[in-house]
């Protein structure tokens, strides 16, 4: 079961398929709010892995299972660095008849290398600000624990 401690406020829009009947929220600001996208995968599709999306560069931690709300998710995590940037993508896959649902989520993060900072800036180049990766996961966490079908 997913636990966080973000709280979902007005800023947060809601994303709704009607063709599967789901709906989650995610947030439209804040430092670790991820770019998404969601696609429905077909049964059998070679990317699909054991239900889990396997799609990135290099995958950062094995795929893990989780539950939310009685639907069970499989969060597969990759990251990828080049020129000075990495990009950190989830993807958050769910069965759903005979296809699947696959919400993904990406955020770049800056080298500071030039600012003597370590890698992994959330803002720009400019700034040292270090990319918290828990509190980014935590946040995917917790848009994802709003993923609900409808009645």
């Amino acid at each position: 079961m997913l636990t966080t401690t973000i709280t979902i406020d007005e800023t947060w829009q809601t994303y709704s398929n009607a063709a599967l009947n789901f709906e989650f929220k995610w947030p439209t600001r804040g430092r670790y709010a991820p770019n998404w996208e969601v696609r429905i995968i077909s049964e059998g599709d070679s990317r699909m892995k054991d239900g889990c999306l396997a799609e990135g560069a290099a995958e950062s931690r094995p795929p893990v299972r989780v539950g939310v709300g009685g639907v069970e998710f499989c969060h597969s995590s990759y990251s990828e660095g080049a020129a000075g940037t990495r990009v950190f993508t989830d993807h958050y896959a769910t069965k759903n008849g005979s296809r699947y649902v696959a919400i993904s989520f990406t955020k770049e993060g800056y080298s500071g290398s030039a600012l003597g900072c370590s890698f992994d800036l959330s803002v720009n180049a400019t700034t040292c600000i270090q990319f918290d990766e828990p509190a980014y996961l935590a946040l995917l966490d917790q848009i994802v624990s709003t993923f609900r079908y409808k009645e």
